[in-house]
This record gives C-alpha cells, structure tokens and sequence, in this order.
C-alpha cells in the first residue's frame, strides 16, 4: 500500500475520530458533569492551551525527533486516553477535574501529532504532487468535521457515551497500525551546534526572532509603498498646474 494512502486514512480516521469524539464530550459536560458556565469554558480553553504555550517547543523538538514515530506514539495515547473515559463512566467516577484532565491530555497529543504530520508529509510524496496531497487531507478534514458530528450524535443515541468513547479508541488503535506500516525515509537530525545544549536548541526563539524580523520587513515594505505612494500624488499635483497653463497659453495664441 503506498505510504500516502496509509498516511491519508490515518489521517480521515483521525478526523472523524475527533470529531464523534467532540459530540460525546459535549454530552457527557452537559448530562453527567452538569458543569457550570465557568467549568464549561476551562474545558474548552484546555483543549487549545497546549498549542499557546507549548507549540513552539514541540514544533522545534520534531526537527529532531522521529515524525513517524511520534504520530504512532500519539495515536496510541489518544487510544488510551479515550478508554479510559467509559471505564471511568461505568464506576461513576468522571468528575470535573478526571474530564479536565483527559481534554488537556488529548490536546497534548494532538499538538504533538499535527506538528508531526506536517513536515512527515513532504517526506512521503514528491514535491510535485504535494499540492494535491494536502489538497485531499483537507477534503477529508472537511468531510469529517460537517459528517462526524451527526454521526457521532447517532451512534450516542444508538450504543451511549461508553460504547461511542470505546468505538472512537478502536478508531485510533486503527490509526496507529496504518501509520506504523508508512514506508518513510526521515534522515537522523544533524547533530547540535556547540553550546547549544537543551533539546529545543534555541530552535524557538530563533523562530521568533524570524517571525519579528518578518514583520519589520511587511512594516517596512508598507512605508515604502506609503512613500512612493505619497511622491507620485506629489508629482501628478505638480504636473496638474503646468498642464492648464499650457492648456490656457494655447487657447489664447
């Protein structure tokens, strides 16, 4: 099987993971955790925290790190992860602070495999097709995110919220296996730089330091075009005058 099929079903199965998964959670806040207002959005905040504050420290650890090999990792955490949480229903011990915990484990995993995909991509198809490629995961994205929320509130009213949290984990158990068997060649890292000791190696702040010189630039480009802008107006208001005169010096000769 091409390593891009197997990348691209992981990938939509994911997607669709994700998304029946959103579904259950949304139920379990309202119906089990009865959660108030507040809990309700330290719950959805959690879900996003980990890319605020950790992604620029893991997107330049997967410049060293096995890409394949993370995107199995994570996708047998979020297996684990998401079977726990029936086993946690059928006690009757999910809590606040048990669901809090479970939502930023998974944003942690997803952090990690989304800074994986991306650079493992180009790795797996030509540099000509890789339009095409990113082309069809969005579609699958696409699919998943308008499809997998009514799926996902069938399957809830068919099976309930532990069968439907035991199905998503089967999903990503699934994901796993398909992204274990990608054929891929990923280089060994080049090894650090002197004085370059911690793991990130600077990578973060290096990309910081690109991002702010880049917007030093876009300022700069603009007062540029702010300023020629400004002298061609000075030049046509200059041409305007000396047009009339002459305008007006022909009609009366």
């Amino acid at each position: 099987m091409p390593a891009f099929a197997l990348f691209w079903s992981a990938a939509t199965l994911r997607a669709f993971g994700g998304s029946i998964a959103g579904v259950a959670f949304q139920v379990l806040i309202v119906s089990v955790i009865d959660a108030t207002p507040l809990q309700i959005s330290v719950l959805s905040a959690l879900g996003v925290v980990p890319y605020l504050f950790l992604g620029l420290i893991i997107g330049a650890l997967m410049d060293r790190w096995r890409r394949q090999r993370t995107l199995v990792l994570t996708s047998i955490g979020r297996a684990v992860a998401l079977a726990i949480i029936p086993v946690l229903l059928l006690t009757g011990t999910l809590g606040f602070w048990s669901l809090a915990a479970m939502v930023l484990a998974l944003g942690v995993l997803t952090l990690f495999a989304d800074s994986a995909a991306q650079p493992l991509l180009p790795r797996i198809v030509p540099r000509g097709t890789l339009v095409m490629a990113n082309a069809r995961l969005g579609q699958s994205q696409t699919v998943a995110e308008t499809a997998g929320p009514a799926l996902g509130g069938t399957l809830l009213n068919l099976v309930g919220a532990p069968l439907l949290f035991a199905f998503d984990a089967v999903i990503n158990a699934v994901a796993a296996l398909l992204q274990w068997r990608i054929a891929v060649d990923e280089p060994r890292a080049e090894p650090r730089p002197p004085g370059r000791r911690r793991a990130a190696d600077g990578r973060a702040h290096d990309g910081l330091r690109l991002c702010g010189h880049a917007r030093h630039r876009r300022r700069g480009v603009r007062r540029r075009r702010g300023g020629r802008g400004r002298i061609a107006a000075a030049q046509r208001a200059a041409r305007r005058p000396a047009g009339r005169l002459t305008l007006r010096a022909a009609a009366s000769g």
